[in-house]
């Protein structure tokens, strides 16, 4: 679906390069298709500006970043997101997997464990605390 839909999302971002819902849809059919070249040309734009970026647009850059690798360049947006929009699972769940990936346990761990405390019906992360206590 991701793959039909790209060529019409492509269409529609250059015709309005400026309309954030186009970019971000664009945005998650190639992060669907494992395509992440281009997401931070698509997202970056909407960022400095006086109305911050939607939610949902920090998060699927984050991702981006964190997918590929770059987890300095993901912490930093999920901490401009916070500053938007607060704490949030998915902020704190997102921050805990690249402090996992980066080796920084106490971190992981801290940040996870901050998210419980907002939900607690999360069985995965609660099974990532206890897996990072028993390495602790």
């Amino acid at each position: 679906r991701a793959a039909e839909a790209r060529p019409r999302l492509e269409e529609a971002i250059n015709k309005k390069p400026e309309e954030e819902g186009y970019a971000l849809a664009l945005a998650r059919a190639d992060m669907t298709l494992q395509d992440f070249s281009r997401v931070d040309a698509l997202l970056l734009p909407f960022f400095g500006q006086a109305k911050p970026p939607r939610y949902e647009v920090f998060n699927l850059l984050a991702n981006a970043h964190h997918r590929t690798g770059e987890r300095e360049k993901a912490l930093k947006v999920i901490e401009q997101g916070i500053s938007h929009y607060g704490l949030n699972t998915g902020f704190l769940n997102l921050r805990g997997d690249c402090y996992l990936k980066m080796g920084k346990l106490t971190e992981a761990l801290l940040a996870l464990e901050k998210s419980l405390e907002l939900n607690p019906a999360q069985p995965e992360v609660q099974k990532a605390v206890e897996e990072l206590k028993k390495k602790d």
